[in-house]
């Protein structure tokens, strides 16, 4: 069991993207007709004239009620409160992997969290989307256009499929070579699809290179104190009463995960 295992971890602490933020579950305190309202109008008219300045403006509370609510119900605070866990969940709708580790790597470097007696959890979202810099604070830009291959959406055709599911990687490898170096627990859970061979055969890598991507997975499943852990949260959704307007999983999805997340913690 995880608590007999790890006695001295108190906190729980979570990065990753909508699918860890809760996102969507709390638009009903917004509007009792807001899945109506979603599916009938669409994503636009809901983010620019009932999310935005229509509503927000007016009541400067209700947004943080909303995501408070959002980040209480998401999966992660499921799973604290099962192991008798506090919790704090610091994901965000939008963020890429790399924006993530940036988050983790700045609270442990400010000292925002006590590492030592945290149990880190990631949920992974998909590799189409990067770390950006620029003038405001660090964000994501996903590459993900409409065209069949993520770097066609983009006219920065530098990245590739194989060089973004690299970079994918590598931002694990820096993830699993922290957990070595703070002597922590991070539990690293797959939102969307698999990783590994068989999604490295999916795209056009050399066979010289595919020697490499497969050498990298290796090492992450032989890491101490990293677990890449499946199958993926999406695959918990069992058809469309259970995805909310927009594709994010309902509460009862939550609800059903974070028991397969906790059976995971007890196996590590």
């Amino acid at each position: 069991m995880f608590q007999q295992r790890y006695p001295h971890i108190t906190t729980l602490v979570a990065y990753g993207c909508s699918y860890t933020a809760g996102a969507e579950l709390g638009d009903h305190l917004i509007s009792p007709k807001a899945e109506i309202t979603k599916r009938k109008k669409g994503l636009d008219h809901w983010y620019d004239n009932i999310i935005g300045t229509a509503l927000y403006d007016k009541d400067p509370n209700l947004k943080r009620t909303v995501e408070e609510y959002e980040l209480d119900h998401a999966w992660p605070s499921h799973v604290a409160r099962a192991l008798g866990l506090a919790t704090s969940n610091r994901a965000i709708g939008g963020t890429s992997l790399g924006l993530a580790v940036w988050n983790f790597e700045r609270d442990i470097l400010e000292r925002r969290v006590d590492a030592k007696n945290t149990l880190f959890v990631f949920g992974v979202t998909t590799a189409d989307r990067i770390h950006l810099f620029g003038p405001s604070p660090a964000n994501t830009l996903r590459m993900h256009g409409l065209a069949k291959e993520w770097h066609q959406g983009t006219i920065l055709s530098i990245f590739t499929d194989a060089y973004l599911v690299w970079n994918h990687l590598q931002l694990l490898a820096r993830l699993s070579a922290l957990a070595n170096q703070l002597d922590v627990v991070i539990a690293v859970f797959n939102m969307f699809g698999k990783f590994g061979n068989r999604v490295f055969q999916d795209y056009q890598i050399a066979p010289q290179d595919l020697v490499m991507f497969q050498h990298q997975q290796q090492q992450l499943e032989a890491a101490p104190g990293f677990f890449l852990l499946e199958p993926p949260m999406y695959s918990f959704i069992t058809g469309p009463e259970e995805q909310l307007a927009f594709g994010h999983p309902t509460l009862a999805v939550h609800e059903r995960y974070s028991k397969h997340v906790i059976d995971c913690l007890d196996r590590l």
